[in-house]
């Protein structure tokens, strides 16, 4: 559930572009901990989104984006898409890469390495997500009622106060932990989930020449799953945005099924969880349990460590930890969430043994 609110200037057609999902769905996931027959197999790790989007970017197949990308909010920003400007403008200070319209007579091949400037990925993710049943006359065979009940992203509301976008995101287990991806089949036994989310709001207070942030707060979690898209115009030969958000402060909240401004809720009012169920031939059950008894999973845990006072240039030569074993990888990255310098990853690997028959943890 997305909402933005306004005194006023919201009733704009091209409004519901000021927002797109970041990189994969798991962005609203801050954290998670599994728990096998009352025992903790995945450790609770926070800035777990941070991890999993650097493992799908590494390990997704171009197969895997065509064919799930549209359904768990995965398109990859074009990587010429980025740019930086050192005072405030339409786009925001600093580096950005929340351009998604291409220009008017289509990529800018005049500037060096900026033969994609727009922000693809972000526009097929915005796609995906907020379409209004406008145009060809689409109203006329899918109504909106219709649409709520398909569950279909969208946008439901808008006038010059409020903007209410409702999203569908589908998170699939194997993306948040390693272990769902290697656990076999099993009979009998029980998990138990411990989900932390990242639900949050940015105040945005525009001018008719900035796009600036000026204020965020956290609900839950540590991130804010959301891109603020570029206000600029294009040109001919740059890339941009249009969404006319005039003068007036406008705040954009993130929350699950019930926004916390206006109290809109979705039309799904709880999480669903699916998991595949086979029931087997009696002769075949007992082949499966008599050819393997007992099962030993093998899969990737997460550490994440924080550390301050590492600046842009600096070296550093920092003890993360000596208790480890099992590494696998080790991930380091620069982040700005809660004054933090530097992150570290590490995976490192786990295993238990499991009964197949009673699912029963033997080690």
């Amino acid at each position: 559930m997305v909402e933005a609110t306004a005194t006023a200037g919201l009733d704009g057609a091209d409004v519901p572009n000021m927002m797109g999902f970041r990189n994969g769905y798991w962005n609203m996931i801050n954290s998670m901990s599994v728990e096998f027959n009352n025992q903790t197999i995945v450790q609770q790790t926070p800035f777990l989104n941070v991890f999993r989007s650097f493992k799908a970017h590494t390990f997704f197949s171009e197969s895997d984006v065509i064919n799930h990308g549209n359904e768990i909010g995965y398109a990859l920003d074009t990587a010429s898409s980025w740019g930086y400007d050192t005072a405030d403008d339409l786009s925001e200070k600093g580096v950005y890469n929340n351009e998604y319209a291409p220009p008017t007579s289509g990529h800018a091949l005049t500037t060096n390495w900026d033969l994609g400037s727009h922000n693809e990925g972000l526009r097929k993710r915005m796609e995906n997500t907020y379409k209004f049943p406008s145009g060809k006359g689409k109203t006329g065979v899918v109504t909106d009622a219709t649409r709520g009940l398909l569950y279909q992203s969208r946008c439901v509301s808008k006038s010059a106060t409020s903007v209410v976008w409702e999203v569908y995101a589908k998170l699939r287990l194997k993306e948040i932990t390693d272990y769902f991806e290697k656990v076999p089949l099993l009979k009998g036994s029980t998990m138990r989930f411990l989900v932390n989310t990242n639900q949050a709001e940015v105040s945005i207070a525009p001018t008719t020449n900035t796009l600036r942030v000026a204020q965020a707060s956290v609900l839950s979690g540590n991130t804010f799953p959301l891109m603020v898209t570029s206000q600029k115009d294009t040109t001919a030969t740059a890339s941009g945005g249009k969404s006319t958000l005039g003068t007036n402060a406008v705040r954009l909240s993130v929350d699950i099924v019930k926004s916390r401004q206006n109290g809109h809720q979705t039309s799904l009012t709880s999480c669903r969880l699916y998991a595949p169920l086979y029931k087997l031939n009696p002769l075949e059950e007992q082949r499966y349990l008599s050819l393997s008894p007992s099962k030993r999973v093998e899969y990737e845990d997460v550490s994440q460590y924080q550390f301050t006072g590492v600046n842009a240039g600096d070296t550093f030569n920092i003890f993360v930890s000596n208790g480890i074993a099992d590494i696998q990888s080790v991930l380091g990255r620069n982040a700005s969430a809660q004054q933090i310098s530097l992150m570290i990853f590490v995976a490192f690997k786990r295993s238990i043994t499991v009964d197949i028959q009673t699912g029963a943890r033997l080690s």
